[in-house]
């Protein structure tokens, strides 16, 4: 495996793991309701976003292949 693709994954694992940690954590009692509707998309569409970006980042500029 390339050395671009091992950067690409093991920084989407890290994003994985702390969407993951962000999702499962329990809320504070206090915290409104609409909020808890909207964390798990919000944290869903920032994970897909970023690995959109490490995605052109990887296949479009060349500076982790050298």
């Amino acid at each position: 495996m390339s050395r671009a693709w091992r950067h690409f994954l093991s920084r989407a694992v890290i994003a994985m793991a702390v969407g993951l940690l962000i999702i499962v954590a329990p809320l504070p009692v206090w915290t409104p309701r609409w909020f808890a509707y909207f964390q798990v998309p919000v944290v869903v569409f920032l994970f897909v976003c970023y690995l959109g970006k490490l995605l052109y980042d990887m296949l479009f500029y060349n500076r982790y292949c050298s």
